[in-house]
């Protein structure tokens, strides 16, 4: 149990829980094992084919010589770290994407194609979070809506 103090309307506890309690009330959380689908929708493409879609943790903002810090990418690059990214999906032809059991966190979401010289190139991308919900009754998918491409340069 965890007590609000009067004042605040909501606590946002991240990093490593994200949920939200209400001052005045009791919040029930069910603490790991609340995950849950995430599922969007890429539009404006003329074809869907080869498309891909990251889901990730935010980088940590620790910049060291304008280069990530060496520590935090051992880390990301690390078999710990790998636990802390979703397998890529790949969109389907209506531009649809579906990612299954993810825990309630800050993301960020990318949507990748290949270009004619073999090289990776980011269509568009989202940051998203979803809070913890009380009781774990909820399985619905966690719905980010249509994503538009970004405007090409």
């Amino acid at each position: 149990m965890s007590l609000v103090p009067d004042g605040p309307e909501e606590i946002d506890l991240h990093p490593r829980v994200h949920g939200f309690v209400t001052a005045g009330g009791v919040t029930e959380l069910c603490f790991g094992g609340s995950v849950r689908p995430v599922v969007g929708r890429v539009i404006g493409l003329d074809s869907y084919e080869g498309i891909t879609v990251t889901c990730e943790l935010p980088d940590p903002g620790w910049k060291y010589g304008g280069e990530m810090n060496p520590r935090i990418r051992r880390f990301s690059e690390s078999e710990r770290g790998e636990v802390y990214r979703q397998t890529p999906v790949t969109v389907a032809a209506d531009g649809s994407f579906r990612f299954e059991r993810v825990p309630p966190e800050f993301y960020k979401l990318n949507v990748w194609r290949v270009t004619a010289d073999g090289e990776r190139e980011r269509v568009t991308g989202k940051q998203f979070s979803f809070p913890m919900l009380s009781h774990c009754e909820n399985n619905e998918p966690h719905d980010l809506g249509e994503l538009r491409p970004y405007p090409r340069r």
